[in-house]
């Protein structure tokens, strides 16, 4: 048995290597076939070579017949999935591939891609379809057996187009930052920024509020407005007052209410200098009497938020009048509440309780002098602070979500608390992740709760727009415990439903996780914000006390390319890192330009390539 395989493999070689038809039944079968592919004159072209079904064969030759006078092959570049090859070393029509098995008694079964054909079309070549057409003879392919295989060919096409010359139209608006047009031909499209002109003042500043300039875009008409800073004269008057001693000097600050300052320096003078009937030098007393004659304030026009805090001094004149008290009084104590401070009152603690515009006074008992401080009220709401011991710092959360890093002195703080304070209630979130995705695109929006109290019950409404979106699911967290009901409707406004009647849920965490499909009609910039309403006693702990919560809306936002594909290929991947490094160092490459603001700052630099590099490392950030 062995002799007869050795002499049926000799067989078989010989044969291959003399060219000698061995005429003997096919038994196995294979399908190769040649790839079509576009292109221009002068481009290189890759058409690939794919075995698509393989019963089985040990040595296989393939001619590739080509038009040379339209194409030329530049390059072959074999895939080793067939093992030994012998291919023509000469890029000439015909070109030969052959595969041989090393043992000729083990049939060759792959499929796949075995080679790559580089093919540059000559800048002579016309316009139309150039044939890749693949031959071979009967006894080109055998298996283990020694029998002819039947091999279906299937012939590729390389096809020379003329380049396209857009017909541009005009540039519309697209974002804040770029403008588009499209090719009335094929539809392409382009981005630019907006050329924006000088502008115009649309609104003048006054002396104490911002004015505006709108910019408008020279290509598109999209307008942008900026703020113009309050213009004034300078209207400084006395800020602290240090009455020179008895050999020290004095001094006066003045402060304008645009915050600029400048000091007076008064000479020294051989006397004493009393505060009160003791002079602060020397310690000497006094028994005569010395008159108020006026007051001034280290603020005279404050701008605060809902739940703000601010100490402003009051500074009675001279500085050794006998009576220093001082009292304090506000217009309106419903929008801005004031506490004293100090032996004589001479330290006022603001505390803004609602929008609107007070006037503070303080008041020297002595000569019944005043001095006022304008405070208005407005902006982002306060709903809390997160105080911290051990750094001296506070966390002020306003209501929509954002929040404050600020010092916070031992005593004294704007939150009202010092180093033995504990650490105040913060009210709970409740917050909807916002996104962008393509049309036809599936998104997963997460509602989170956050400075949960803890809480036994939740039962919330989430409405959306259901022309751009379709929801396809709802999960819970099941690391909350309690019992889930799944909705009925996954119409808007879907219900979430969660209760646990044995313990509160106190954790901060992802409540539920809610699939979108974008409309496949949506377009770029179509929007829809996702927001929560519930009820107040469908909100509460296991004492059965309500539980107020705060939301912040989501967002998703349709746009039409995938965030952080720089080269256009459909992926994201270290290809995209590579080509916005080019960009960026001046290469003469295409990108994708609505990606290139990797970090959504509205400017292309090193920073989109550091958060595009984060990103493909698994770091928790986003890309835009």
């Amino acid at each position: 048995m062995r002799k007869f395989t050795k002499c049926i493999s000799i067989l078989l070689l010989f044969s291959l290597l003399l060219g000698n038809a061995l005429v003997i039944s096919a038994a196995s079968s294979v399908s190769i076939y040649a790839g079509s592919v576009d292109g221009q004159r002068g481009e290189t072209v890759i058409v690939p070579i794919t075995i698509n079904s393989n019963s089985g064969f040990v040595s296989l030759s393939l001619n590739i017949n080509y038009d040379e006078s339209a194409l030329t092959l530049t390059e072959v570049r074999d895939q080793g999935l067939l093992g030994n090859e012998y291919h023509k070393s000469i890029f000439s029509s015909p070109y030969r591939l052959t595969w041989i098995n090393d043992t000729l008694n083990e049939n060759i079964t792959v499929t796949g891609t075995v080679v790559y054909l580089y093919f540059t079309i000559n800048h002579n070549a016309d316009k139309g379809d150039y044939s890749i057409v693949l031959t071979m003879n009967q006894d080109d392919a055998l298996d283990a057996s020694g029998n002819n295989v039947d091999v279906r060919l299937t012939n590729g096409t390389i096809s020379v187009v003329e380049e396209h010359q857009c017909g541009w139209g005009e540039w519309e608006e697209y974002t804040k930052n770029y403008h588009l047009r499209t090719c009335n031909e094929c539809g392409e499209t382009e981005y630019e920024k907006h050329n924006f002109d000088d502008g115009e003042i649309t609104l003048e500043p006054t002396y104490d509020e911002s004015g505006e300039i709108t910019y408008t875009c020279e290509d598109c008409g999209y307008e942008k407005v900026e703020e113009i800073p309050p213009d004034h004269e300078h209207d400084y008057i006395p800020y602290k007052v240090v009455e020179p001693t008895c050999t020290a000097e004095g001094y006066t600050i003045f402060l304008c209410s645009c915050s600029d300052s400048y000091q007076d320096d008064f000479t020294p003078k051989s006397n004493h200098s009393f505060v009160g009937q003791k002079c602060t030098y020397c310690g000497a007393t006094r028994t005569d009497t010395v008159p108020v004659i006026g007051i001034t304030l280290s603020e005279t026009n404050v701008t605060m938020k809902i739940g703000d805090g601010k100490w402003i001094d009051a500074t009675v004149l001279p500085g050794d009048a006998t009576n220093q008290l001082v009292n304090w009084t506000s217009s309106d104590e419903s929008i801005v509440d004031v506490a004293t401070s100090g032996d004589n009152n001479e330290r006022g603690f603001l505390v803004a309780k609602a929008n609107g515009t007070v006037t503070i006074t303080a008041t020297t008992a002595d000569g019944n002098f005043k001095a006022e401080c304008r405070v208005t009220v407005g902006g982002k709401t306060i709903v809390g602070y997160r105080w911290y011991a051990g750094i001296l710092r506070h966390k002020v959360i306003y209501s929509d979500g954002t929040y404050d890093m600020e010092d916070c002195a031992p005593k004294n703080c704007v939150c009202g608390r010092d180093y033995d304070d504990p650490a105040p209630t913060l009210k709970t979130q409740v917050v909807i992740s916002s996104h962008e995705a393509l049309p036809g695109e599936t998104v997963k929006v997460t509602v989170s709760l956050e400075n949960n109290p803890g809480i036994a019950s939740a039962i919330l409404n989430v409405s959306f727009d259901q022309s751009l979106l379709t929801l396809l699911s709802v999960e819970y967290n099941t690391a909350m415990g309690g019992q889930t009901v799944p909705p009925q409707s996954m119409n808007s406004s879907v219900t979430l439903y969660w209760v646990s009647p044995f313990a509160d849920m106190s954790e901060d965490c992802v409540f539920a996780t809610l699939t979108f499909k974008v409309s496949e009609n949506a377009k770029a910039g179509d929007s829809t914000k996702l927001n929560i309403t519930y009820e107040p006693d469908n909100v509460y702990n296991l004492a059965e006390e309500n539980v107020a919560l705060n939301i912040t809306p989501g967002e998703v936002t349709v746009i039409d390319y995938i965030p952080g594909d720089i080269n256009g290929d459909g992926v994201v991947n270290n290809k995209d890192v590579t080509r916005l490094m080019q960009y960026f160092a001046g290469w003469s490459v295409t990108v994708n330009t609505p990606a290139l603001d990797v970090n959504n700052d509205g400017s292309y630099n090193n920073k989109d390539v550091t958060r595009l590099m984060q990103y493909l490392a698994g770091w928790n950030v986003e890309i835009h």
